[in-house]
């Protein structure tokens, strides 16, 4: 077995080399500074300075500004196809052309963009953020049209089918209305307990329905914003756990909510009874989204978080991996998983382009990632901004560290022993 230094340096350097040996890291025929380092350190010494660097460069980026490192978190289709909006952690929404290929960069907010949505005829784009403004942005002629306010952190939005109303569901445990040609708050909907997760108006326009993590939706009535029905307090048919997301099918009957521990609840919306669970493996989701035809059903996996922290501008996250991230794709005909592809990021935002024939999932490192249906092969990967962080962490780190090193006194000499490859 080796040394548990070496086994944590054997974790974080799997992927660049298999096997780590001390006799080729420090050869007879090794340079004048390795040679330094074998005469006054010994191995255990160096694989700890090693082990060092390696988790600050792994954990460096989770502590730093947005503006320096971060990730795509939402992500959703124009209604005509043409643009791609994609929100990321700086606050800066990017609509790429995607006949041209182009990006335009839309300084919408100072930190984390949280959701996005399109007007149902494509002029405005809306955004939310953490800094609890929603901002709506005129797409014929780039400029920001209204900046809203008191939305709390806008987990969710979404437009009324006739444009006039855009809702918003936050973590302050309300969904707060507005009319859009004033800019005038006209409603603020509280009935949840918990965050929402997510909001949708039926197709016709004539109902709200707010998603929380109370494990329950609630349906509003348009007209005067009442509160109609509330779904999942318990009992048969009730969702039972957290819904992360939800979404409309195209001809309104039903209505599908994702479940944080994983499958997807589909629920007929004129009865407010359950009709059927889509169940796969252990993944949480993140995101789900009918397609335009209604036959397919597609869910976004992230990974667990177990603890999260943003103060200000900076994150800090702790994670675990499920047994499933990435994409799936379900029939529901069938009621049968028919495609997936697996990520080795979280897919926090998925969306359908409206010809049917791509999906796009937002993921981390500035990427999203658009793939061909039904195939679920790669049409493109969208990259932001290329973070080369955690490689300027290592040369640096390595190198400084090194010189520190060899100015320090002697210790022992630095044995030829290998570290064998081991698995932990």
């Amino acid at each position: 077995m080796a040394e548990p230094a070496s086994q944590i340096i054997w974790l974080l350097n799997h992927q660049m080399s298999k096997t780590i040996k001390a006799e080729h890291m420090y050869s007879h025929n090794s340079s004048p500074i390795s040679e330094g380092l074998r005469k006054q350190f010994s191995l255990k010494q160096l694989l700890l300075v090693m082990t060092f660097v390696s988790l600050l460069a792994v954990l460096l980026p989770n502590l730093l500004p947005a503006t320096l490192y971060g990730d795509a978190h939402a992500a959703t289709y124009s209604p005509d196809g043409a643009w791609l909006a994609i929100g990321y952690e700086d606050g800066i929404v990017r609509l790429w052309n995607r006949k041209t290929g182009g990006a335009r960069s839309l300084k919408m907010h100072g930190n984390l963009v949280r959701s996005l949505a399109f007007s149902a005829d494509g002029k405005y784009l809306a955004s939310g953020s953490l800094s609890g403004r929603v901002c709506l942005y005129d797409v014929s002629n780039n400029r920001r049209r209204l900046e809203l306010a008191n939305a709390g952190c806008a987990n969710s939005l979404a437009f009324s089918p006739d444009g006039r109303n855009l809702a918003a569901g936050n973590w302050r445990n309300s969904v707060v209305v507005w009319e859009l040609e004033s800019g005038a708050e006209i409603s603020s909907l509280i009935g949840h307990p918990k965050s929402i997760s997510a909001v949708r108006f039926s197709p016709d326009g004539t109902r709200l329905v707010s998603a929380s993590e109370d494990h329950t939706a609630i349906v509003w009535d348009t007209a005067d914003w009442s509160l109609l029905s509330t779904w999942g307090l318990g009992g048969k048919g009730g969702l039972g756990e957290t819904v992360t997301a939800m979404d409309f099918s195209p001809n309104g009957k039903d209505i599908a909510f994702a479940r944080e521990t994983g499958g997807v609840t589909v629920w007929d919306f004129q009865t407010g009874t359950e009709r059927f669970q889509l169940t796969g493996e252990n993944e949480r989701l993140s995101s789900v989204a009918y397609s335009p035809d209604g036959l397919t059903l597609a869910t976004g996996s992230a990974w667990n978080n177990i603890f999260s922290l943003f103060p200000g501008n900076v994150r800090f996250q702790i994670m675990k991996r499920p047994d499933f991230v990435g994409v799936k794709l379900w029939d529901l005909a069938t009621q049968t998983e028919k495609g997936k592809v697996s990520s080795n990021t979280s897919i926090w935002s998925i969306a359908i382009a409206p010809d049917n024939k791509s999906i796009v999932g937002s993921t981390e490192n500035w990427k999203a990632t658009e793939w061909n249906l039904p195939d679920l092969s790669v049409r493109q990967t969208l990259v932001a901004r290329r973070p080369f962080l955690t490689i300027i962490v290592f040369v640096l780190g390595y190198g400084i560290i090194t010189a520190l090193l060899i100015k320090a006194k002697p210790k022992k000499l630095c044995t030829t022993t290998s570290v064998e490859d081991a698995t932990p």
